[in-house]
């Protein structure tokens, strides 16, 4: 989404330090008052815990408001997911790794509204599995897979001397970007049981790269 983004140089970097900081705040603060209202035994037995912290820190009337709020932040990151993973279809179309058909955009803001579709259809197809906890440790193993590649990329470009001057820096390299791929691997290997979903999802969008590749080298030889 960096083109999408005025001086993502700057704004970029600030967005995601601002928004880890927020969540950490957020975070900590949700499980102080949650450790001090429950004991972390009847949190660890319970399938609502944050519902429970919640009647027993703000009285029983809460109990219906706690998963309103849980529907409204699931919708929020759901929301969120479309917008990432639709211009991320977009930004591969336009380079030719998926059908190009993908890249199209419609009306005057330019939204690329078959991404988001394609986009939507998997993950009502995903949630149609009915397996939370699967799905779950799925997208983890995928999220984690996909910034060790990431930073893997990222090493590989300084290795070439790419874009020194325009491109994002990271602080004390090589030991920041490695300790987050050392982190990042500890996550990946928590995801067991959503491994062979995650593989299988990566293996689908392999062939389709390889099917769009072998297309593209054969429309050059016709042209040549």
């Amino acid at each position: 989404m960096g083109d999408e983004v005025h001086e993502p140089r700057r704004t970029l970097p600030c967005a995601i330090l601002t928004s880890l900081l927020l969540v950490l705040i957020l975070y900590l603060g949700l499980l102080y008052a949650a450790l001090g209202s429950v004991p972390w035994q009847e949190l660890s037995a319970a399938t609502a815990p944050l519902a429970l912290a919640a009647q027993e820190f703000l009285g029983g009337g809460v109990s219906v408001a706690v998963p309103l709020l849980a529907l409204v932040a699931t919708t929020a990151t759901a929301n969120a997911l479309v917008l990432v993973t639709s211009r991320v279809l977009f930004a591969m179309a336009a380079d030719g790794q998926v059908p190009t058909v993908l890249g199209r955009v419609a009306g005057r803001q330019q939204v690329p509204i078959l991404a988001i579709l394609v986009s939507v259809a998997g993950m009502i197809l995903v949630a149609a599995s009915g397996d939370l906890s699967l799905v779950v440790d799925a997208t983890g193993f995928l999220y984690a897979g996909g910034f060790i590649l990431t930073l893997a990329a990222y090493f590989r470009l300084r290795q070439r001397g790419t874009g020194s001057g325009s491109a994002f820096t990271v602080p004390a390299y090589p030991w920041v970007p490695l300790a987050a791929l050392a982190l990042t691997s500890v996550v990946l290997l928590q995801a067991r049981s959503g491994a062979l979903v995650g593989i299988f999802w990566l293996a689908l969008g392999g062939a389709v790269h390889v099917l769009m590749w072998l297309s593209q080298r054969g429309r050059k030889r016709s042209a040549a």
